[in-house]
């Protein structure tokens, strides 16, 4: 069969959504008209079955956080657009290069992946394996060809573990499709599993090329001169291959380079270890590797894919030449002649003398240099793979919550209430007081991270984290407590105290910022008042705000004897105590200013310039509105102020380069427009004003505008000489206001 000519496939991985690959087999159901693999899966997403695919995988995947810094954010609510799906012939895959490339990198983006392993096919076997090294989730391998669960199937090896799939067509023709439910039960069972289990697994190779021990020495590659490894049939009738492979290829090393490794199948390894994990730490960790096409064996090809894809130094691929296109005995598949042309094996001649074929092979192996080799054909795949992990693969999770993890799997804190045994032999005193004592560990451990390495004002401000702190404060002292030596009673109550403290500012850190958020509607109302010429209620409104904002210092008061013990730079970021005291003033300050009391908004905002000033804060809306203020109560000309002005205009610039979170806000580019108006500089004020009328709230340019023409006003009234460069960029401002 001649697969479709394009491979139909999703442009790029979105985290938001599922992405579901079919690949199906050359001489499968796919090469007969109608119903088949790729059939049954696009009526398993359809309808309530696809309700029920998605809220499986939303429970696995939702909020995952990602290598690349994203986090998966899934829409509770089903809907067909939810979902990328992507299908193409194994044929298709090995069109040209291009086309390897884009199916290597669907292979590890896709969420769920479906291969059709009827036949097992090399092509499949080797996209099997890649799947199986770079990607932890739902794969499906599924037979056809009239095969049915249950039925006896020769397995390959490396398959033997695994849960087939049947997409046999149902014998039946009425009521609903049993074929078609096993699947969706299978995803289903899946994806929940996949989201309570750390070590999932339904393909080979992934934990096994990874778990390899903590020693250098038990990950490092293994040198050319030391090992060489093959991966070839064990059948009977392709031993006399393997053994002509082992003596040509020790025969020519001898003789190009004087090194005698050992030349070795796992089986010849020597080792208690299971095959299946010593073969992928062979695999991940030798630098010399051999692959023999010869019998076309399904594990072969799936080891080759894992190489392939895990190994910069790739794999030197070889093949009896009877087994290549024109050969007597290659198979009735189109597959092999297009991955014979992207691989590019080295046939050899069984007895050839002499032996030119192992001679290259052996050529290829001393050449190789990864780190030199840019793009070589060799590493492809592997190269494909490294622009992909880092967008699909799941963060290492945080260190707090893996401790966590660690300690509820030895002894959970609900145990003790449902007495379920979480332990093997939990009838033995010994090794259950063992458990709970490392699980209670694990839980200090965890707490004292985040109380040591994460700020609290983040712990407070985020309900994950702080259910997460208080939860493990919780368990730690409860099992400190139990202990009851000295020392585990001194620790308990300092954790204890600690959580006290905690719950106690998270409660007043939640009523100030309560209470301002009550001062800023009061704000919204008093201007829209004013603007209505309500004058009496936007009055009632403003000194409404100013006494939320005074129960809020009032609130923050009893705290303020820390101050004297932090340190400059000190956090401001709101949730810390600077912080908030630097808003609350700031926005007293802000409503003083439309009451009229000039003087008493001018003490507030010089409250908040000290703080600001004081710990180095980004922050310079106190500092400025100090200058605003003291240029509105003719305090001082504007001359006099330069300086100053010139000073926050460089914090400004230099704060707006460095912190993308500062350049994002309005206000930041509204204080540094106003320094530049106040300096004259209106190309600068151009450019700060239109960044700001960009990023702010529609209203807040006009509010801007207002406080600059009562400045130029005080200004000309005082005779300051300064003051027609101020009316200059007020004209400014009113134009671009005009443009938008």
């Amino acid at each position: 069969m001649v697969g479709t000519p394009a491979l139909r496939l999703w442009q790029s991985f979105d985290p938001d959504k599922l992405h579901c690959l079919v690949v199906t087999s050359e001489a499968g159901p796919e090469a007969q008209p109608g119903w088949g693999l790729k059939q049954l899966v696009l009526d398993a997403l359809g309808g309530k079955s696809g309700q029920r695919i998605w809220e499986s995988f939303v429970s696995g995947y939702n909020h995952l956080r990602l290598v690349s810094g994203k986090q998966r954010a899934l829409p509770e609510t089903f809907k067909p657009s939810s979902i990328n799906f992507g299908s193409f012939a194994v044929i298709d895959a090995f069109e040209n290069a291009e086309s390897l490339d884009k199916a290597v990198r669907t292979v590890a983006e896709a969420d769920l992946a479906v291969f059709d392993v009827t036949g097992f096919e090399p092509g499949v076997m080797l996209l099997i394996g890649i799947r199986s090294a770079c990607r932890r989730s739902l794969s499906i391998c599924s037979h056809g060809a009239g095969w049915q669960e249950g039925k006896p199937l020769e397995v390959p090896f490396n398959l033997q573990d695994i849960n087939i799939n049947s997409h046999t067509a149902r014998e039946s023709r009425v009521g609903q499709d049993p074929v078609v439910e096993r699947f969706v039960r299978r995803v289903e069972t899946g994806f929940r599993q996949l989201s309570r289990h750390p070590r999932y697994q339904d393909l080979p190779a992934y934990d096994a090329l990874r778990e390899l021990g903590s020693e250098y020495e038990a990950c490092s590659t293994i040198q050319i001169n030391e090992r060489i490894l093959v991966l070839c049939s064990y059948v009977q009738e392709f031993f006399n291959n393997w053994r002509f492979m082992n003596e040509r290829l020790k025969n020519m090393l001898w003789e190009k380079k004087n090194i005698s490794p050992e030349i070795e199948r796992i089986i010849d390894y020597g080792t208690s270890q299971l095959i299946w994990q010593s073969l992928y730490e062979q695999i991940r960790r030798t630098a010399a590797c051999v692959v023999d096409w010869t019998g076309y064996s399904p594990s072969v090809f799936l080891e080759l894919g894992v190489r392939l894809a895990v190994s910069e130094w790739g794999a030197i691929q070889v093949a009896d030449e009877t087994f290549l296109p024109g050969g007597a005995r290659v198979p009735d598949l189109n597959q092999i002649e297009r991955m014979r042309r992207l691989f590019k094996p080295i046939p050899y001649a069984l007895e050839a003398d002499p032996p030119a074929a192992f001679e290259e092979a052996v050529h290829s192996l001393l050449q190789r240099n990864p780190p030199l080799d840019e793009a070589a054909d060799y590493n492809r795949i592997h190269r494909t793979l490294l622009t992909v992990i880092g967008t699909i693969q799941g963060a290492y999770p945080p260190v707090a919550e893996e401790l966590k993890r660690r300690a509820d799997s030895l002894h959970h804190p609900q145990q003790g209430r449902e007495g379920a045994p979480q332990i093997l032999f939990h009838g033995n005193r010994i090794a259950k007081q063992d458990n709970e004592k490392a699980a209670l560990e694990l839980r200090i451990a965890a707490w004292l991270y985040l109380e040591h390495r994460v700020s609290s004002p983040e712990i407070r401000r985020d309900q994950v984290k702080w259910e997460l702190y208080r939860e493990l404060g919780r368990a730690a002292k409860d099992a400190l407590y139990d202990l009851g030596d000295d020392e585990s009673l001194n620790l308990a109550e300092k954790i204890e105290n600690r959580l006290n403290q905690m719950e106690t500012m998270k409660k007043m850190f939640e009523n100030v910022t309560e209470k301002q958020a009550q001062a800023k509607s009061l704000r919204k109302r008093g201007d829209a008042h004013r603007k209505a010429l309500r004058e009496d209620s936007a009055l009632e409104a403003y000194r409404a705000g100013v006494s939320a904002l005074n129960d809020a210092l009032e609130l923050l008061r009893p705290e303020t004897t820390q101050l004297e013990l932090l340190k400059p730079p000190q956090s401001g970021s709101r949730g810390t105590l600077v912080g908030e005291l630097v808003e609350t003033f700031g926005a007293r300050g802000g409503l003083l200013k439309r009451l009229g009391m000039l003087e008493e908004s001018l003490a507030s905002y010089a409250e908040g310039a000290i703080l600001e000033n004081r710990f180095a804060l980004p922050s310079t809306y106190n500092r400025l509105n100090t200058v605003k203020s003291t240029l509105l109560a003719g305090g001082k000309q504007l001359h006099e102020l330069e300086p100053q002005i010139q000073e926050l205009a460089t914090l400004i610039k230099t704060s707006l380069d460095s912190d993308q979170s500062l350049s994002d806000s309005g206000w930041a580019w509204a204080d540094l427009g106003d320094c530049m108006a106040l300096l004259g500089n209106l190309d600068e004020a151009r450019t700060a004003y239109s960044s700001f009328m960009s990023k702010a709230e529609i209203r807040s340019p006009d509010r801007a505008l207002e406080v600059l023409n009562d400045i130029a006003k005080k200004l000309k009234e005082s005779g300051d000489p300064d003051s027609r460069r101020l009316e200059d960029a007020i004209d400014l401002l009113k134009s671009a206001l005009m443009s938008l």
